[in-house]
């Protein structure tokens, strides 16, 4: 009976010494500089957390924007890429309008995920940025930590023709 009451009594000491980790939003307002009259900026890199660096930037084609992004993790992810990518548009580049999304783009069980000129119709005539967050989820079994950056491409001139 001592056993038992012992046993118990250790489980919960070891219980109490695991320490707790919760889930955790950053969110990065910095964007990557601006190059209205360059048809692609140079990719930034920045960590947080769970991701060890993140970068995105979008570049013109006729009617379509471009999106080249990526997010390393810190070891081996559950889940990793990019969620609720939106391209918005603008006449003054200040001032800017909801066109489009692109969907959730996420990989499984890496710690790697990217997108290569990942092509997305617009209308044209336009100013164009690529908003997104960055997204991580640990691979564990018992409260699996994830994380979510904001991020916000350079700005591009897609023409209408």
């Amino acid at each position: 009976m001592k056993f038992k009451k012992l046993s118990a009594l250790l489980a919960c000491a070891m219980l109490l010494m695991v320490p707790v980790q919760g889930n955790v939003t950053a969110v990065d307002e910095t964007t990557a500089p601006n190059a209205a009259s360059s048809e692609e900026a140079q990719s930034v890199a920045r960590a947080a957390g769970l991701i060890s660096t993140y970068t995105l930037s979008c570049s013109a084609g006729t009617k379509k924007v471009y999106i080249t992004a990526s997010t390393r993790g810190t070891g081996q992810m559950a889940k990793i890429g990019f969620k609720f990518i939106k391209i918005d548009r603008s006449t003054d580049r200040v001032n800017w309008t909801y066109e489009t999304t692109a969907g959730d783009k996420i990989a499984k069980d890496t710690d790697y995920h990217s997108l290569s000129k990942y092509g997305v119709n617009v209308t044209g005539g336009y100013y164009y940025r690529v908003t997104m967050y960055h997204y991580a989820k640990e691979d564990k079994l018992i409260s699996p930590d994830e994380q979510s950056v904001f991020n916000t491409s350079n700005i591009i001139w897609v023409p209408a023709s």
